[in-house]
């Protein structure tokens, strides 16, 4: 999505040597790895979640909560409170 602002870049050329632009290099390439895997990884983890059967459950349950006895909606921290407490 594009910026509503006006904006600009502004790109200035590193003085570097050779070495330096070697060391630079492996260290960009080696955070690029590191990012792809740890982004593979959760993607892999988002998939697998969203194919369990508990994950599919949990879509159908409505997204409010009304109390029975009073008709009002339960909010969340009391929901919360609910469901640590019900099954004692």
């Amino acid at each position: 999505m594009r910026a509503k602002t006006p904006s600009f870049i502004a790109e200035c050329p590193l003085r570097t040597t050779a070495t330096d632009e070697a060391a630079l290099s492996k260290r960009l390439d080696a955070a690029r790895q590191i990012y792809n895997a740890a982004l593979g990884e959760a993607l892999r983890r988002l998939a697998l979640m969203r194919q369990s059967k508990d994950w599919q459950r949990a879509c159908q349950m409505p997204k409010t909560v009304v109390d029975e006895r009073s008709g009002k909606r339960i909010t969340d921290e009391e929901r919360s409170t609910l469901s640590r407490t019900t099954w004692l």
